[in-house]
This record gives structure tokens, C-alpha cells and sequence, in this order.
């Protein structure tokens, strides 16, 4: 029997050819996996990059006075007050009846705002639940409380602002508070930021003594709870500035 000596180099051969293809064709789509993964992330980094920062410092839209508008609608002081040392807690909002300010340079700022207590909300109870939100509403606005019959408004009068750094946009603000006719002066910190298309928001959280506006209630009877004195706020104000004088263009 005659042997083929030939065809064994042959398939060797074809077999050596298949495994170049296929190492070279592994290589060619690891190199395009990583060139397109490396574009994506040059892509991303790239959109990063060009996102602008919603917020910019008052300084750097304008160095001269500002003039404010303040929404009404949106604008409100939310409260927290609690008893029993903190174990428990009611929530609601006041909004504001008016706001003034005066043009307000980047340092400073003055205005008088006045809040509507007699129509304030209870928050923290749902809506169905007419009657304990009717008689703390009633319990809050009675003499033994903010007394809104007789005193139906509160007023802050914003005396000083002032800027913690000079790009920062965290500002110290004093003025004084009218609560039941007793006017005291308070202080607190305020964020604040300005957008370019001239949004404005601040936003500031304080407490108050109540005991020290005259607030002295601090036993209910029919609930039999002790009121702490201690009334958290948040105050969020929103509005638009705009460069003094630029109203009418």
C-alpha cells in the first residue's frame, strides 16, 4: 500500500492558517472594544465638562444693586413645634401677606415682610381629618397662643446682611421680629442662591423662645400636653433680581 506523506503538512498547514485568522481577528475587535470604550468615556468627560453650574454668586452676574420680587405665592415660613420635650411634633406653614425690599447690593440688603398668622395651615395632619386640624388650628390662633384675633399679622424687618466670604453664598442676616406686639431682634444664616436668567432662592432655618414674644401658654388642659418653647423655621423665599434700573428694558 502506497502512503500520502503529502497530506499531513497539508491539514497542518490549513489548521495553522485558521488559528492566525481567528488570533488576528481577537486582536482587531479587542482593539475596537477599546477604542469605542475610550470614546465613550472621552464623550462623557467631555459632557461633564461643558455642564454649566445652575448657580452663580451674586458678584459674578452684577457688582451693582439688585432689585428684588419676591412670589408670594411660593414664598412661606414652615414651622415645627413640639411637646413633650420633642417627643412629639406639629407642622404647618404661614405665607407671606406682603414683602418690600430696597435695591440690594451684593453686601446688603434691607426690607419688611409681613406674615399672615391668622390663616396659617396644619400640615401634619391629613386633610379628612377635619376636626383635630380645625381645633389645633383654633388652639394656636387663641390667646393662649399667637392671640390672631387681636394680632393677626407678624412682621421681620431685615436690618443687615452680610456675605460670609466674598464669593461664598452663605449670608448672615439680622433684623428684628414683631410677634403680639413685642419686637425683638434675631439673627441667623441664610443660603442663597442666584441663578443667570435672574431666579433667586433663600432659604434659611432658625429657632425661636417663644416665652420671649410674650408666647407663654404652655399647658393644655384638654389634650394634657406641655408646649415646649422652642419654635423651629424654615424660611424659603423665591423670587427674581434683576441689575437696579433694568426693570423696563
Amino acid at each position: 500500500m502506497r502512503r500520502n506523506t503529502g497530506a499531513a503538512p497539508r491539514v497542518a498547514s490549513r489548521w495553522l492558517a485558521v488559528l492566525t485568522f481567528a488570533t488576528l481577528a481577537v486582536c482587531v475587535a479587542d482593539q475596537q472594544a477599546g477604542n469605542e470604550a475610550s470614546a465613550r468615556s472621552s464623550e462623557q468627560a467631555s459632557v461633564q465638562g461643558e455642564q454649566p453650574d445652575p448657580r452663580a454668586t451674586i458678584g459674578s452676574v452684577t457688582d451693582g444693586p439688585l432689585t428684588v420680587e419676591l412670589d408670594l405665592a411660593q414664598s412661606r415660613v414652615e414651622w415645627v413645634g413640639t411637646k413633650f420635650r420633642g417627643r412629639a411634633r406639629h407642622e404647618g406653614v404661614v405665607r407671606l401677606l406682603d414683602a418690600s425690599l430696597k435695591p440690594c447690593t451684593t453686601d446688603s440688603c434691607r426690607g419688611r415682610f409681613t406674615i399672615d398668622l391668622h390663616n396659617l395651615e396644619i400640615t401634619d395632619m391629613p386633610a379628612n381629618d377635619t376636626v383635630p386640624r380645625r381645633r389645633l388650628r383654633d388652639y394656636l390662633r387663641s390667646s393662649n397662643f399667637f392671640w390672631t384675633e387681636r394680632y393677626p399679622i407678624a412682621t421681620f424687618v431685615l436690618t443687615e446682611t452680610r456675605r460670609v466670604l466674598r464669593e461664598a453664598q452663605l449670608m448672615n442676616v439680622q433684623g428684628t421680629l414683631t410677634l403680639r406686639n413685642v419686637t425683638r431682634p434675631i439673627r441667623f444664616p441664610a443660603q442663597l442662591s442666584y441663578a443667570d436668567n435672574g431666579a433667586l432662592h433663600i432659604r434659611a432655618q432658625l429657632s425661636i423662645d417663644r416665652q420671649q414674644w410674650g408666647v407663654r401658654h404652655r399647658y393644655d388642659l384638654i389634650r394634657n400636653e406641655v408646649v415646649d418653647d422652642e419654635i423651629q423655621l424654615t424660611i424659603i423665599l423665591v423670587g427674581t433680581a434683576t441689575p437696579a434700573g433694568d426693570e423696563d428694558s
